[in-house]
């Protein structure tokens, strides 16, 4: 009996210490599991805020102590004077301002608009802008000095082309010579603009010549060094090249000259310049008639449109006339239908547009070639002639109109470029 019991007994201690046990190792797992899981949260919230501090580096930034982020009151201080009237912050964005103006060609008072100051004021809260007459005198000063690195720069070139004009405002009723000069560092090309010059005195070629040679004493340009004088074909300008350098310098605007062809052909046919009048009377009312214009753009592209001639450039003509061309069909439309337009062109003088157009083409093409800054052209001027007179007369034209001024053209090349090969610096370049 009492090994009964015993045995009972045994038999309940041993089962408490298996539930024990089972109990002790749930624990365990459950600890364990806990852990690992407090591990990933911890990780994860690691990630988190690492993000958070990669997209916001000033509002989290890397470090252990807030005092690294957190500006003290003298840095504060130190930026606000930055931008003080001496500041090297406000330095910067005032020379800034000098070269937006002067790159830009902006007017200096530029400064006192109000959408400028706005953007200053987003941009640079502390700086104050400067009054135009302290940018005046900035620019200036700024002037002299880069003027003063412009004739040691030119002191010690050799070969230097001028290019020099006469150009009149009549609104004012003044006029000014321009001077530009041209030289070659290397394989890079410079022009420098010397000056526009008012004329208080008649334009005869010794008060010319003495405005050159001002010029050049200005800005240490030795004579001798001076290869070429390009001008136009005005007999004053001639001479006042000859009396301040000497006439072999003396070289003829080739693109004036084209300008010259063009305009003479043109109004050695009478017929022709009053059929380019009597488009220009159409352009002209188009422009002054916002209803045609509101029509013509409904019927055609809005950006494409009449273009008006400019008198000083003969080109403009023949984009007026190409223009009116591609547009004449909807141009007459619109004119039929208002009493007070001007005539419109008969088919024939459509007709005799058409041929003289092509005409003129190659002029246009000459023109538009030798129109560049970024390379040299000078040895192209003659192959360019030849192209010029063999596409002319390439031209087959039956309209009596176009067949006058193809000759007219003809004649003009003849009369201004027979002897072209004979100058010297356009044949030696090519």
């Amino acid at each position: 009996m009492h090994e009964s019991v015993l045995s009972r007994t045994k038999t309940n201690i041993s089962t408490k210490r298996q539930k024990l046990t089972n109990i002790s190792r749930v624990q365990e797992a459950s600890t364990s599991a806990q852990s690992q899981q407090l591990s990933i949260d911890k990780e994860k919230n690691e990630e988190i805020t690492q993000e958070q501090a990669d997209q916001d580096t000033y509002a989290m930034p890397k470090s252990d102590t807030f005092s690294i982020y957190q500006k003290q009151i003298k840095e504060y201080f130190h930026e606000m004077e930055s931008y003080s009237s001496t500041g090297p912050k406000a330095a910067k964005i005032t020379h800034a301002i000098i070269f937006m103006i002067c790159r830009d060609n902006q007017p200096i008072s530029i400064v006192e608009n109000e959408g400028f100051k706005e953007l200053l004021r987003q941009v640079a809260p502390h700086y104050k802008i400067p009054h135009r007459s302290t940018i005046t005198r900035m620019l200036e000063s700024k002037y002299h000095f880069l003027s003063e690195l412009i004739k040691e720069q030119l002191s010690k070139i050799e070969n230097i082309t001028l290019t020099t004009d006469v150009w009149t405002d009549t609104m004012q009723g003044r006029s000014f010579l321009g001077v530009t000069a041209h030289f070659a560092e290397d394989t890079t090309l410079n022009s420098v603009i010397l000056g526009v010059h008012q004329l208080e005195d008649r334009h005869t070629g010794e008060y010319l010549s003495q405005q050159l040679t001002n010029v050049c004493e200005k800005w240490v340009i030795q004579k001798e060094n001076v290869t070429a004088v390009v001008t136009d074909n005005a007999a004053n300008m001639f001479s006042a090249v000859e009396l301040a350098f000497s006439k072999t310098e003396q070289l003829p605007c080739f693109a004036h000259t084209l300008n010259l062809v063009a305009e003479k052909s043109i109004t050695a046919i009478s017929e022709f310049e009053e059929l380019i009048m009597k488009v220009k009377r159409i352009v002209t009312w188009f422009k002054q008639s916002v209803i045609a214009n509101d029509e013509l753009r409904k019927m055609t592209d809005t950006t494409t449109k009449l273009i008006q001639e400019c008198p000083t450039r003969w080109n403009s003509k023949f984009y007026m006339i190409e223009r009116f061309i591609q547009l004449h069909t909807k141009v007459n439309t619109i004119l039929i239908h208002q009493p007070t337009a001007p005539a419109m062109v008969s088919a024939m003088e459509m007709s005799q547009l058409k041929e003289s157009l092509e005409i003129l083409r190659p002029l246009e093409a000459a023109t538009r070639e030798i129109c560049c800054e970024k390379y040299l052209t000078t040895n192209l001027v003659i192959p360019i002639v030849h192209n010029l007179v063999g596409g002319v007369s390439s031209v087959n034209c039956e309209d009596p109109v176009a067949v006058a001024l193809k000759k007219s053209v003809l004649d003009e090349c003849t009369k201004r470029f027979g002897k072209i090969e004979n100058v010297h610096f356009l044949a030696l370049s090519t």
